[in-house]
């Protein structure tokens, strides 16, 4: 019986330096049904060449040149063009051994994740649970005791079914521009009635840099709305048994709109947005114990509705603990 086609989807943009470890990684793949979407996100240095000559020399390479409209804009354009009955995403600046997909495809399941390490190779990071398969029954306890780690939150280093994406028009959120992944991950979750886990660390992830990513006021709002709704359906369908999933996104994303105010310190301009922002149902689902000192008593002080005088920390005195002594 033919293997069934795997539609590897890259999104790509300025990525001259990795992205030909990426797509050599993947052209020595065991499992050799696939077809490989290289999605040129407008890139303005030379990652578009690149892929046009690996079209070139593999008839399963496909390219796909279009304006710069960001990382989910990407992957949605691999998804419309994807053939494929399973589906997976690869970041252009990470790579894979030549058995992920015969690895990720041993078991025929609705989701299929494999274990991953964090880059640089000096790094101890490795992330990976043992070998399961876990049936619609089973995946409330799966999520309950370890849907909180990075396994559940990425959608690179998986294995999806294309009609699940397909039948539900899932897609990248475009309008959410920090955490669209685990958006993405938790609605697909939902419709799952079967997840395999295997162990083989066979996803080598490069962590990004560290970068002050700013979010707006009028974003952040729109975000957590997204997900907790998204996150609320899943965990009353699975029967749940915590909130460590939503818990940590919000925090993440909370403590980037912290660092935008940070940029504004002392000034009172944008209270009116601050309080917009930040006045919301979903904001009692940030648990006030997590993070720094300061961290926890703005959010306490967010969820009680003092919000001029957690605005008043964030821009005057938080700024000044951060003056070198």
């Amino acid at each position: 019986m033919k293997k069934p086609l795997i539609s590897i989807i890259v999104p790509v943009y300025k990525s001259e330096r990795t992205i030909k470890r990426c797509i050599d990684s993947l052209l020595v793949q065991t499992y050799n049904n696939f077809e490989l979407i290289l999605v040129d996100d407008g890139s303005t240095d030379n990652s578009g060449n690149i892929c046009d000559e690996y079209k070139k020399k593999d008839n399963r390479v496909y390219v796909i040149h279009k304006n710069n409209e960001g990382v989910s804009s990407a992957r949605n354009a691999g998804l419309n063009a994807a053939g494929g009955n399973y589906i997976t995403f690869i970041d252009s600046d990470d790579y894979v051994t030549n058995r992920y997909l015969e690895h990720l495809s041993l078991l025929e399941a609705d989701l299929a994740i494999s274990g991953f390490k964090d880059m640089p190779e000096h790094t101890n990071g490795v992330v990976f649970l043992d070998d399961g398969f876990y049936k619609i029954n089973e995946i409330g306890l799966l999520l309950s005791e370890k849907g909180n780690s990075m396994l559940f939150k990425s959608v690179w280093g998986k294995l999806f079914k294309a009609n699940i994406i397909r039948q539900n028009r899932l897609y990248f959120d475009k309008n959410i521009i920090f955490g669209e992944d685990s958006l993405f991950m938790i609605q697909y979750l939902y419709y799952c009635q079967s997840i395999c886990v295997v162990h083989d660390i066979d996803y080598f992830y490069f962590i990004s840099s560290i970068k002050k990513y700013s979010i707006s006021h009028e974003n952040y709002k729109y975000t957590i709305q997204k997900k907790v709704d998204a996150y609320l359906k899943l965990h009353s369908k699975f029967s749940l048994s915590n909130y460590n999933y939503i818990e940590s996104e919000l925090k993440d994303v909370t403590s980037r709109l912290f660092l935008t105010e940070l940029d504004q310190k002392f000034s009172l301009k944008n209270y009116t947005d601050f309080k917009s922002a930040l006045d919301v149902s979903e904001i009692l689902y940030i648990n006030n114990t997590y993070g720094g000192r300061i961290y926890r008593i703005i959010i306490s002080l967010v969820q009680k509705k003092h919000f001029f005088l957690s605005f008043i920390i964030i821009r005057f005195l938080y700024p000044l603990t951060m003056i070198k002594r």
